[in-house]
């Protein structure tokens, strides 16, 4: 989501009403942070939300696919720049639909990225390896007490 130049920012405000120039500015005066971004809104997509909405969930899916895998730390600190993103488009539109599906959206992309990250640790390492690289110490190998209680061996020795 890219602001707006100032250029066209100024040519737009030439074209509206006193009145709804003043309501911009005054809404614009509350916030100290990212005033371009939130006058961009304001002027060219105010006007078309679900526009807003599907460029904003565009943006998620771009952000989620940049998030580590590898390593927690960075994973969840990605997490949490992308949450801030969210919040900061979120406030400059100020809707609570545009808030519950933007979220939604988030949500879903987070919980898609948790269950692909389970699968991954729940394999084996062997399964990295190819076939014809395996040799017999890639094999797994039962440990060497199932063999002998599933069996009675150790029982039987009169050991236990």
């Amino acid at each position: 989501m890219n602001a707006s130049s100032l250029h066209d920012i100024k040519k737009e405000l030439g074209h509206l009403d006193k009145e709804i120039l003043l309501s911009l500015v005054l809404r614009l005066a509350r916030y100290k942070k990212e005033n371009k971004e939130l006058l961009s809104y304001l002027l060219f997509e105010a006007h078309n939300e679900s526009g807003f909405i599907q460029a904003l969930k565009d943006e998620i899916d771009s952000q989620m696919k940049e998030v580590s895998k590898s390593n927690m730390y960075l994973t969840k600190k990605a997490l949490r720049k992308v949450i801030r993103f969210i919040d900061r488009f979120i406030k400059y539109s100020g809707l609570k639909e545009t808030e519950a599906e933007v979220l939604a959206r988030m949500k879903r992309q987070n919980k898609e990225a948790a269950e692909r990250l389970k699968a991954k640790k729940k394999r084996d390492w062997r399964e990295d390896i190819p076939e014809e690289e395996k040799g017999p110490w890639d094999k797994p190998e039962k440990p060497w007490w199932e063999d002998d209680f599933a069996s009675g061996g150790i029982a039987r020795t009169g050991y236990f």
